[in-house]
């Protein structure tokens, strides 16, 4: 399951366990919540605002527990692997991408920002080909301004 992680918070367990409530959203939209336990400590330095990862999930009884959580990469049309789409090498990937497939800069940076993020959503979910991505960012800027 893909899931853009909007907030990280430290939490324990009522034994004093260290552990980590993951909020974000699903590469479909729907918000979610997932609890990240010590097994998974390894993992814990990916969990950052904005990063988009792939929670690997097991059914143990009526709970769904994380059992692995792995990087999302993203392949450009140069061939470079970004290291995931949360991480800053990555964003600069993709705005490079967009410009030299014809995005063109308008609105605030703020809503600009937005719209690319929103894009790059679409395309970590699978929805749309990394050549489209400006032609929705684009989308996404005339939406924001305009509605």
């Amino acid at each position: 399951m893909l899931v853009t992680i909007q907030t990280i918070e430290q939490a324990f367990t009522k034994s004093g366990a260290e552990y980590y409530k993951v909020k974000g959203v699903t590469g479909d939209g729907k918000e979610t919540t997932k609890s990240v336990f010590d097994n998974l400590k390894e993992a814990w330095p990916l969990l950052k605002e904005n990063a988009t990862l792939d929670f690997t999930m097991e059914k143990k009884g009526q709970f769904w527990n994380v059992t692995e959580i792995k990087p999302v990469k993203i392949e450009t049309q140069e061939g470079h692997t970004p290291e995931y789409p949360g991480s800053e090498e990555a964003h600069k990937e993709l705005v490079k991408e967009a410009v030299k497939l014809g995005a063109k800069p308008q609105g605030d940076e703020r809503v600009r920002s937005m719209a690319c993020s929103y894009s790059k959503d679409l395309v970590v979910a699978g929805k749309i080909e990394l050549k489209d991505l400006s032609k929705y960012a684009d989308k996404f800027i005339s939406y924001i301004l305009n509605n």
